[in-house]
């Protein structure tokens, strides 16, 4: 029997679903099961063998999952499903935006937004390249990370293979860094598409579908997409920046409690380990975010705290560990010194 059958579809309507662990997906090609009692592979449980699919109970559909005009069930983007053609197409229009006006500044323009920007990074990273540079306290006393001048040091590396300009391998590091912070444009589009549709049902994460909804994240995404302050800060070689950029990612990626799916949480925590990398001093910060975020649930904050263990591990600890000679040196010791200053001072 084709599935779903008229007889069905003139009940219950025209889409099946089926459940694969926390994610809701759409299911024509495969018999209908109630969300309660589906497996990962959509079979029958015991208490649905022998019967007729036609005698099965309607789905039973998430918070997050509402029925279009159209009759079709459709999800909330962070569940997972697909985004459609006008969406892809208008999401890449903001980001070209986005990125042509953080270009046009970077090709125009030429400036420094601090001292850090310079000496810590800058300065260090051709220094790796190179082999010259000005050598500050931080790094005769080993309170600074590798991990910025050593990323930038391999964009130089790369630059300089097109020729002996400093402005190609400079515009090469800002460009990168431009294009991390497209991360505000993007999560600017996806709240604006959610948050523009008509909320529905009881879960935190239920929109309608509608064209509001795409307005909206052309209007927010677009507004972020072209922020004097955001294209200004787009291209500065900063940690407190760029881990900014990383750590609205990652808290986007995790700000979901109906969907307890690992890959979506191991890439937040991957994001938010990256940011303490870069800056640890946003750890207590992000740390309250995410139990916000999260409570107590433990489950969550396991694939979370796999996910930013998985950066902070070798990228802190064996990355200072390598270059200082003691795990975790550019933080613990950076501490200690801002709390020498502070004594000193006070």
């Amino acid at each position: 029997m084709a599935w779903p059958s008229a007889r069905w579809r003139r009940r219950y309507g025209p889409v099946p679903w089926r459940h694969i662990g926390t994610r809701y997906v759409d299911a024509p090609d495969i018999g209908h099961r109630s969300l309660d009692v589906m497996t990962d592979m959509g079979r029958p449980s015991a208490t649905d063998r022998g019967k007729g699919v036609d005698d099965l109970p309607p789905p039973i559909m998430p918070a997050s999952a509402v029925r279009a005009p159209n009759g079709a069930i459709v999800l909330d983007r962070r569940l997972g499903r697909s985004w459609t053609l006008v969406e892809v197409l208008a999401l890449v229009a903001v980001l070209l935006v986005g990125l042509a006006a953080r270009a046009g500044v970077i090709f125009t323009q030429s400036y420094v937004v601090f001292a850090d920007e310079t000496f810590q990074y800058l300065e260090q990273a051709h220094r790796l390249a190179f082999g010259a540079g000005v050598v500050p306290w931080e790094y005769h006393d080993g309170i600074r990370s590798w991990l910025l001048p050593g990323v930038a040091a391999g964009l130089m590396r790369v630059g300089a293979a097109f020729g002996d300009d400093p402005r190609i391998y400079l515009r090469l590091i800002r460009l990168a860094c431009a294009a991390l912070s497209l991360s505000v444009v993007y999560v600017a589009f996806c709240q604006g598409l959610n948050a523009g549709r008509s909320r529905i049902g009881g879960g935190r994460a239920g929109w309608g579908r509608g064209v509001g909804g795409l307005a909206a994240a052309i209007l927010t995404g677009g507004f972020c997409a072209i922020w004097f302050d955001l294209i200004w800060f787009a291209p500065a070689v900063l940690t407190e920046v760029l881990a900014a950029h990383c750590a609205l990612i990652g808290l986007f990626l995790a700000d979901d409690r109906d969907n307890g799916e690992p890959r979506r949480l191991l890439m937040a925590g991957l994001c938010l380990g990256l940011a303490v990398c870069l800056r640890y001093q946003y750890a207590p910060a992000l740390a309250a975010a995410s139990l916000w975020q999260h409570r107590l649930d433990w489950v969550r904050w396991r694939w979370l705290a796999a996910g930013g263990l998985a950066v902070v591990l070798p990228l802190a600890g064996g990355l200072d560990w390598v270059t200082w000679g003691a795990p975790f040196q550019s933080i613990w010791l950076n501490f200690m010194a801002l709390i020498a200053v502070f004594v000193e001072i006070g």
